[in-house]
């Protein structure tokens, strides 16, 4: 529990500019390339928002929250980290050294994939082609619903996603059963399309920091192994997009159900 966070706040901070921010900004989002479903995506936008208000207030308090940041995070020292990220997501803020154009700090911009966007975004030099990427290319076996480019301020929505359920109308906490979390853990990246839009918006803001299927230790996607990772290695946790997704879709309900777990 006394490890150093400070080199992880310095990091986020510096990666994150408020320059010419507003708080509207969110609702202003850039959406490219995505033809009748673009005031769509913006309502998921919005909704996304609001659900990362709410975790983001709990946060604020920390381990005096009467929700669940000591449960996920057992720490105030958690609170600086987690604070920065969902204050970028939920403000809309910008981040420098971004393509195209890295000398201008940019925010998330939104686009749907479409055959022709290898040649359409071809100044970011992706390396891969992305609808090859949403279809199963390199690096995923199977279609995907969306991904971020890492190093750029686009994520990327595929055709994958629209057939995803759109709205979140109840409660997704995992219930409790023999001292683990019960329930289905892909909600966050494979049921819902605004939970989908918040987990990438959490790769964008933790950039280099994310956890991935390559990092030592990888990203751990199930909630039981958020839990464990987080109870075990600190800092881990906090770069762990899911536990971020966890925390910001059931907090709520971890005081309640999650305080036993681990």
């Amino acid at each position: 529990m006394n490890q150093d966070l400070s080199p992880l706040v310095a990091s986020l901070m510096s990666n994150i500019s408020s320059k010419n921010l507003t708080t509207d900004q969110s609702l202003n989002i850039v959406v490219e390339n995505c033809g009748d479903d673009h005031y769509k995506i913006k309502d998921r936008v919005r909704e996304s928002r609001s659900l990362v208000l709410k975790a983001l207030v709990d946060s604020v308090r920390g381990t005096k929250s009467r929700y669940g940041f000591g449960t996920m995070f057992k720490s105030d020292s958690a609170k600086s980290a987690i604070e920065a990220i969902l204050a970028g997501i939920y403000l809309y803020q910008v981040k420098p050294g971004l393509k195209p154009g890295a000398n201008i700090p940019k925010a998330p911009r939104i686009s749907c994939v479409s055959p022709d966007s290898a040649q359409m975004y071809k100044n970011l030099d992706l390396g891969y082609d992305p609808w090859q990427r949403c279809l199963g290319g390199f690096p995923e076996p199977t279609s995907i619903p969306a991904f971020y480019a890492e190093g750029t301020a686009y994520l990327f929505l595929c055709p994958a996603l629209f057939a995803l359920e759109e709205t979140i109308n109840k409660s997704h906490c995992p219930t409790v059963e023999d001292n683990k979390f019960a329930g289905d853990p892909e909600i966050f990246y494979k049921k819902y399309q605004t939970y989908t839009l918040i987990y990438y918006f959490l790769q964008f803001y933790l950039g280099d920091n994310a956890l991935d299927r390559y990092s030592d230790p990888p990203e751990q996607l199930d909630w039981n192994d958020c839990v464990r990772l987080g109870s075990e290695t600190f800092l881990d946790s906090i770069r762990n997009p899911t536990s971020l997704q966890l925390y910001i879709a059931c907090k709520p309900c971890l005081i309640y159900r999650c305080d036993s777990v681990y």
